[in-house]
């Protein structure tokens, strides 16, 4: 079989990259594609990226995000992702409302896009409610609910609460968090028994009445610059246990910059933050 060539955009969101795939107007079967994943994602050999999104058509919304990690692994939702998915939408004219919906695996989401002086500045997502039923996340428990509760690793206690945002998290406050050797910690997090599905983790340092700094072991990715359905994850655990309070604007820190969370009561979480287009190009698949 021939090598073919895939047209992307590469994008990312307060330093959470990913691959952008267009299957609105080319003939794109993503059947076909995902075997290429993890060459297309690796930094030395490939495009480079925490993992590739497809924009597809939707039968609900205005459009359909699939998201894969970068081991192949497809994800629900990703709070970093659907910012580029809104602002790739509305600046190929796909749309010209600054208001829609996109689709996603744990559900449709509503996005609001933000102008300033001519530009899309931040986008704002309602990424639903935080679940803290165990059964939800999943985590292995007989307890009704996992708040603040000891995980054991390597003989070190973290105090742990576990919740879905669509994704499965597990959110530890502590301190000096970029003293944390996180290169063993994620994985030993991410693997843990209690967790069957995997989880990603956010170790979480408060700075203030309402700010936090935080960092993130991503399931089937590692470490990244930023996770969005992380930091909701962290300040909907920080209020069940009373370090915020609902309808009150967090300040989320991330090594790639800062995102906006509120718990709204009547609406679920607000996310707020930037989206940017790197470049466009493409890319060879060598056929095997």
């Amino acid at each position: 079989m021939e090598d073919s060539e895939l047209y992307f955009t590469k994008m990312h969101a307060t330093g959470n990259d990913y691959i952008y795939i267009d299957c609105f107007h080319k003939n794109i079967k993503v059947e076909e594609i995902k075997p290429y994943i993890k060459y297309m994602c690796d930094r030395n050999f490939g495009i480079g990226g925490d993992g590739v999104i497809f924009i597809t058509p939707s039968e609900v919304a205005l459009a359909k995000m699939l998201m894969y990690n970068k081991d192949g692994s497809e994800a629900s939702i990703c709070g970093n992702g659907i910012r580029c998915v809104a602002k790739y939408l509305y600046e190929n004219k796909l749309t010209q409302k600054k208001e829609f919906t996109i689709e996603t695996k744990s559900g449709v989401k509503e996005v609001i896009l933000h102008n300033h002086l001519g530009e899309i500045e931040t986008i704002s997502v309602n990424m639903g409610y935080p679940k803290f039923n165990p059964k939800l996340v999943p985590v292995i428990t007989e307890k009704s609910l996992f708040v603040n509760e000891n995980i054991s690793i390597e003989d070190q206690i973290y105090p742990t609460t576990c919740l879905s945002m669509g994704n499965p998290h597990a959110v530890v406050f502590t301190k000096y968090i970029y003293s944390l050797k996180l290169d063993k910690l994620g994985p030993d997090f991410e693997c843990h028994y209690l967790f069957p599905e995997k989880t990603n983790v956010e170790f979480v340092e408060k700075m203030g009445d309402q700010k936090i700094q935080m960092r993130i072991w991503e399931r089937g990715v590692g470490e990244t610059l930023s996770c969005g359905s992380g930091a909701c994850a962290s300040v909907a655990a920080g209020i069940e246990t009373e370090e915020f309070k609902k309808n009150e604007l967090v300040q989320v820190i991330q090594k790639g910059g800062t995102l906006q969370v509120e718990y709204k009561e009547q609406e679920g979480m607000i996310l707020t933050g930037g989206a940017e287009k790197v470049y466009e190009g493409k890319v060879l698949l060598k056929r095997k």
